[in-house]
């Protein structure tokens, strides 16, 4: 649809033309035209500004049509100002309509024309007739009207009309006139109403032929010509609009006049200047064939190579350069083919640029190799069309000369620079030059992109005032501090990070490398070669803000579990501490199971709340290696205790082999190794229903430097691990068995925790299971052997002072401690065991971390810093992280006890802490 919207001059020009030729197939010819010209401008916008709201709205249901009333009035109002009738409206728009339908063929070989578009002009134009009749119809209302004298209004347009009219009987008896018509014909009105329509005309003209075939039928409109006698006895030539009008029941007839009488000497001023015309266009011929001659001569002598060729390849005109050119005779030249003087291939790459020149409609370049004879001729030049005086193109011609010895040596330096061009325009990096004076000397594509300016726009710019006036806070940056400014001082290389300045006022930060151009000893200018860093700069801001997030998040879920743990192990604490004093004083069976029972769900979830903080730790990071002076066997005594004990109750063997050989003293990470083999230890005992359970720990060869290799083997005739699980029985969460029907309860992190403990050992976890036969786990630890240190005596009958909130733990500590031979005094907040220290001396502290008034870690520095007390402080705490352990020691803490703990475990930590302070 671009053609009827987007049409440009010569499209108006030749659409006016095929107006013209439509109107002259027609009587009035010349009475059309001067309504086209005079509509032509309006019709055409209108047509066009329809076609583009219809292209903006797509396919509509309901197509807006509503600028084509106005364009019918408006035809309408001109037709009738030159007298024209409803069919000679009528006979305009089909002059319209043809031309458009012209226009669209015209274009249908091209994309600009849609298959829809000549039946949307042929719609728009049944539109447009439409509202022509209605229009006429308007004013044949108002005609009838006009009579009407009870309605003013009416009578007003009749008697105020500009045109004479008439009202008359069909016999032409005259019924009524205007004042226009009174004045036409130099009569009064009076008079009028007592002639008939034949005596008004010229007697030559009365009851001429034209007006009896014109007396039309209910509805229609009639016209003809004919000539009146006018003021003064003056002959008018009229063309009379006649229409049948009826009042009361009554018929009548308005006839409209128009004296048409300078349209017909326009008529014949038209005829006679055709005349006039043929004659000149017969004088022009003779000139044009003496300047056809003239311009052959010039032709000839031309040193340019001159040719005209139709559109299918055939040489209408050759000059002498030509022929040359081509190795031919003019004679053979002329009205032959190119194919006829040319080898095959140069004829069909002349062929092709003929066919260019058509396509674009404009001149293209002419350049191509000519083979004749046994060399080859390089041309150059421009092929242009010729069109005729419709536009159309009928013919092209050519401009040549030989440029074989200008090409040849210009080859060579087109290849270089073109290849320099490519890679300076393909690199994805932004490059420019400046010369000595800091001017752009070139930048290729990708700097001026990155920069938002136009190649054209930098270059022969200043560089520092338009790239590198200003520092990265946007403070002005002399030029002698610009790092790439001073390459032209220092002639010596500059890389690094800067900042560019763009076209809209942003800095972009950039990595550069700016190498001086020297002549000699002189430095001509730099190239500057640069790469937008702004998308890394950005990615490492975000990943410096989601560290901050993460180590944020981190920290919030490190005191969360934290105050978890605590709030879970210290009930834990009280409920595992009262359930064994029970035990120990309780003979009743029943009693006894019931509590043993208390202690092993304590146990159970005792575990899991230690599973869980000890996964987090791991995945988070804040766990870390500690290696400390242990002995192997004490160290595990309790752990096998603990075991040993879980075995007999669910009726399996346990075994614990040590291989002698290995020395009692080392040096390594024994909590972490105690941690990973209870997890182990743990796991075999809850999968196995039967038989038994063993420990083997040996060394194994391979330890370097002082350092040996000890392996930890646990080993069980459980229920074994299925195949499909073995993979996944690492992974957190992950269960030996379905979770819907398992038979054992457990969280499954266990073999989890004990995977990453031993990977922080640097060791390896391996397993071997077979569904029904057992599972064996094992893993290798480096340990250094250590001198053995001479036991301390342990000491008994302490005084201890345990600073505790909770009134259970205070019962089940006081309780344990005292049974075994010593003094314990409480205090239930930090303020208070200060005052309890400064007024008695004891020998130990045992020391809650969160506590009211004053928390455990304020009450041990002041004990440190202000009492200046050296005595033991043992934290008994719920918190168990490496984070956690450093924090009391900072404070001066001498050990730390997690809750819940066993009783043996607080009092070996006791005699531990103790015997040392002795």
């Amino acid at each position: 649809m671009r053609c009827l919207t987007e049409m440009n001059a010569t499209d108006r020009e030749r659409l006016e033309r095929r107006v013209r030729e439509h109107a002259e197939k027609h009587e009035g010819f010349a009475r059309i035209m001067s309504c086209s010209v005079a509509v032509f401008d309006t019709y055409v916008s209108a047509i066009r500004d329809i076609c583009v709201r219809i292209e903006a709205e797509g396919h509509a249901a309901q197509r807006d049509y509503s600028g084509l009333d106005s364009l019918a009035a408006r035809l309408v109002s001109r037709c009738l100002t030159q007298g024209g009738s409803l069919q000679f409206t009528l006979l305009l728009v089909q002059c319209f309509r043809e031309a458009f339908l012209d226009h669209l063929e015209l274009y249908a070989a091209s994309d600009h024309v849609s298959e829809q578009c000549p039946g949307l002009i042929r719609e728009l134009h049944d539109v447009l007739e439409r509202s022509i009749v209605r229009e006429w119809e308007n004013l044949e209302q108002a005609s009838r009207l006009a009579r009407d004298h009870d309605n003013p209004a009416a009578a007003a347009v009749f008697w105020q009309l500009p045109e004479p009219v008439l009202l008359h009987s069909r016999g032409g008896d005259i019924m009524d006139a205007n004042p226009a018509a009174c004045l036409f014909f130099g009569i009064p009105v009076e008079r009028i109403r007592t002639l008939r329509l034949q005596d008004m005309e010229a007697p030559a003209a009365a009851g001429g032929r034209g007006r009896k075939q014109a007396i039309p039928g209910p509805g229609e409109v009639q016209s003809y010509r004919t000539v009146f006698t006018g003021v003064r006895g003056r002959r008018v030539t009229c063309e009379v609009l006649c229409r049948q009008a009826n009042l009361d029941e009554s018929v009548f007839y308005i006839s409209t006049l128009r004296d048409i009488t300078d349209m017909r000497k326009q008529e014949k001023r038209l005829r006679d200047a055709g005349r006039v015309m043929e004659m000149r266009m017969d004088k022009n011929v003779q000139r044009l064939r003496e300047i056809n001659a003239r311009f052959q001569a010039v032709l000839d002598n031309s040193p340019m190579a001159l040719f005209i060729v139709d559109m299918d390849g055939r040489h209408l005109v050759a000059n002498a350069a030509w022929c040359s050119m081509l190795g031919k005779k003019q004679d053979a030249v002329l009205d032959s083919h190119m194919s006829e003087v040319l080898p095959p291939d140069s004829a069909k790459a002349m062929q092709d640029v003929l066919a260019m020149a058509e396509r674009k409609q404009d001149a293209v370049g002419l350049d191509a190799r000519l083979e004749v004879g046994e060399k080859e001729v390089r041309i150059s030049g421009t092929l242009f069309p010729l069109p005729d005086e419709n536009g159309a193109m009928t013919a092209c011609c050519g401009m040549a000369m030989d440029v074989t010895r200008s090409q040849r040596a210009e080859e060579r330096g087109r290849a270089l620079a073109r290849q320099n061009a490519l890679i300076l325009n393909s690199a994805g990096e932004g490059i420019f030059g400046m010369d000595s004076e800091r001017r752009v000397t070139f930048a290729n594509p990708a700097a001026a992109e990155m920069l938002g300016w136009e190649v054209a726009e930098i270059i022969g710019s200043d560089a520092h005032a338009l790239l590198l006036h200003s520092d990265e806070e946007g403070l002005p940056r002399p030029i002698l501090r610009c790092p790439i400014c001073r390459v032209l001082e220092t002639a010596r290389p500059s890389r690094g990070e800067s900042i560019l300045w763009c076209k809209n006022g942003v800095a972009i930060p950039v990595t550069y490398t700016a190498v001086p151009l020297r002549s000699g000893v002189d430095v001509e200018g730099v190239v500057v070669t640069f790469s937008d860093i702004s998308e890394h700069k950005r990615i490492e801001h975000e990943l410096i803000m989601a560290k901050e997030r993460a180590e944020l998040g981190s920290q919030a879920k490190t005191q969360f579990l934290a105050n978890m743990s605590h709030e879970l192990r210290t009930p834990l604490n009280g409920i595992l501490g009262l359930v064994q004093l029970m035990l120990e004083t309780e003979r009743n069976k029943n009693k006894r199971e019931y509590l043993t029972m208390v202690r092993e769900a304590s146990n159970r979830l005792l575990g899991l709340v230690r599973n869980l903080l000890d996964l987090s730790n791991i995945k988070s990071g804040r766990i870390e290696r500690t290696d400390t002076r242990f002995a192997l066997r004490q160290s595990l005594s309790t752990l096998v205790e603990t075991i040993s004990v879980q075995a007999k109750l669910k009726s399996l063997e346990f075994v614990s082999f040590i291989d002698e050989s290995l020395p009692e003293q080392w040096y390594g990470d024994i909590v972490h190794i105690k941690q990973a083999l209870n997890n182990l230890l743990k796991n075999a005992i809850q999968y196995t229903p039967s038989g038994r359970v063993m420990l083997d720990i040996r060394e194994q060869p391979g330890g370097v430097d002082g350092v040996r290799m000890v392996r930890f083997t646990v080993t069980d005739t459980g229920t074994g691990i299925p195949e499909d699980m073995q993979e996944r029985i690492f992974d957190s969460f992950a269960l030996g068995e379905d979770y819907l029907t398992k038979k054992y309860s457990g969280s499954g992190v266990g073999l989890s925790i004990a995977r990453k403990l031993v990977d922080l050992l640097g060791g390896e976890l391996n397993m071997n299971s077979k569904p029904g036969a057992g599972s064996v786990f094992s893993f290798t630890a480096a340990l250094t052997p250590a001198h053995r240190e001479e036991d301390l005596p342990t000491p008994s009958g302490l005084r201890i002072l345990y600073a505790e909130d909770e009134f259970t733990n205070q019962r089940m500590v006081q309780g344990v401690l005292s049974r075994a031979g010593h003094e314990v005094v409480l205090a239930s907040d930090g303020a208070e065991a200060l005052k309890t220290l400064s007024q008695s001396e004891f020998d130990l502290v045992l020391m809650d971390i969160q506590m009211p008034v004053l928390d455990g870690l304020e009450t041990t520095r002041r004990i440190r810093k202000d009492m200046k007390l050296d005595l033991p402080v043992i934290a008994l705490t719920a918190f168990a992280g490496e984070d956690d352990l450093n924090r009391f020691e900072a404070v001066g803490m001498s050990g730390l006890l997690h809750k819940p703990f066993e009783l043996s475990e607080l009092l070996k930590t006791l005699e531990d802490h103790a015997g040392a302070a002795a």
